[in-house]
């Protein structure tokens, strides 16, 4: 009798360790879902957005080439110049989609919490032309710029523009932005802010702006 008693204690306890350990992933998993419910609720959250001006210039000059006689020629003449300067605003913005956050961007352990957010996007949600300071030079040999031509040199100054996001920081914002918009959700939860970690995935390349790049939602489609 004396040894079954203890052995009895042992059991509750063990039995009292598990049902407080099975609580305590019962009230996590909860606490995952009202967050996954609470973060959705922010859709797209636009983080940050930039107003770019350029000036996009294009100079070609008249090119002959050809054979004459058997003779091979390849001549640029000068007099055959032309050349075009387009001001074009662009807005960019940068947003995070909460669409498609689930329990997989949520870990937890012990008192921290790691938030892995949907990747970032980039969006053209507005651009203009300045038609009236579009400075043109033509040579006497040569025709005016047609507005085809005119709109694929803008389409150009477009793209260079997205290729310079990477520096521009609006990632990095976008970021810095996102967190500041989750950080006070989680403290409301009960987490302490030091224990609050918020990252994108793995592996994100963001010098490849065109994976990024929403355009579907932009604009202008490339």
């Amino acid at each position: 009798m004396k040894r079954i008693l203890p052995l009895l204690a042992a059991l509750i306890l063990m039995a009292c360790s598990g049902h407080k350990k099975d609580k305590a992933e019962e009230e996590a998993k909860k606490d995952n879902v009202n967050l996954v419910l609470r973060v959705s609720r922010q859709n797209r959250l636009y983080t940050a957005e930039y107003q770019v001006h350029k000036i996009v210039t294009h100079d070609d000059l008249l090119h002959l080439k050809g054979t004459i006689l058997g003779f091979e020629y390849d001549q640029k003449f000068s007099l055959g110049d032309r050349k075009v300067a387009i001001p074009i605003d662009v807005t960019l913005k940068s947003y995070v989609d909460f669409s498609n956050f689930t329990e997989r961007n949520v870990e937890r352990s012990g008192d921290f919490i790691h938030i892995t957010l949907p990747d970032p996007r980039i969006v053209i949600t507005a651009s203009k032309v300045d038609n009236k300071g579009i400075r043109q030079y033509t040579s006497l040999f040569r025709s005016n710029y047609t507005d085809a031509e005119l709109t694929d040199f803008t389409r150009q100054g477009v793209e260079s523009i997205l290729e310079q996001v990477p520096q521009m920081g609006i990632l990095t914002t976008a970021r810095e932005s996102a967190a500041q918009t989750l950080i006070p959700l989680l403290t409301e939860m009960g987490y302490d802010e030091e224990h609050i970690v918020i990252t994108f995935r793995q592996g994100l390349d963001t010098s490849k702006v065109r994976e990024i790049y929403d355009n579907e939602g932009s604009v202008i489609k490339l």
